[in-house]
């Protein structure tokens, strides 16, 4: 396995960390406008004969949360896809300890110590490990 293909397998494997952040934050945010519109739609009825500053806040707030809600189905389609693919690829190891760190690592996002305790072995042990798992992923990846 070349260092370029080591580098692209690690750079996958970290990928799905990274959408999963990323789809937690907009879901935060549609929390967020959520909370504005709520807090938009009480103000519009307390004051509907006042004037349209409620009702345009309201209407924004309704306007960015649905644009935040189909750019979050485009990122779960996303992670979803490449969730499978990496999953796919993981399953097909057939060392079940190679497929443990990859899952432990990537999928569950332990730090490498917890993994190192989960598969009760040492750092040397760990690392020789990793490198057979990630030539067995890229494999696998590459089939998929």
């Amino acid at each position: 396995m070349t260092e370029e293909q080591v580098r692209q397998a690690k750079t996958i494997l970290s990928e799905y960390g990274t959408i999963l952040r990323r789809i937690q934050a907009k879901e935060r945010r549609i929390h967020d406008l959520d909370d504005i519109a709520t807090s938009a739609t009480s103000k519009y009825e307390a004051t509907r004969t006042s004037g349209s500053s409620a009702k345009s806040k309201l209407e924004y707030a309704m306007i960015k949360k649905m644009d935040l809600e189909r750019q979050i189905e485009s990122s779960l389609s996303d992670l979803l896809e490449k969730r499978e693919r990496i999953e796919t690829a993981i399953d097909r190891i057939e060392d079940q300890d190679q497929a443990m760190l990859l899952e432990s690592r990537y999928i569950d996002g332990y730090r490498w110590e917890q993994v190192n305790d989960i598969m009760h072995v040492s750092e040397t042990t760990s690392r020789r490990i990793f490198k057979n798992a990630l030539e067995a992923f890229w494999t696998h990846y590459q089939a998929v």
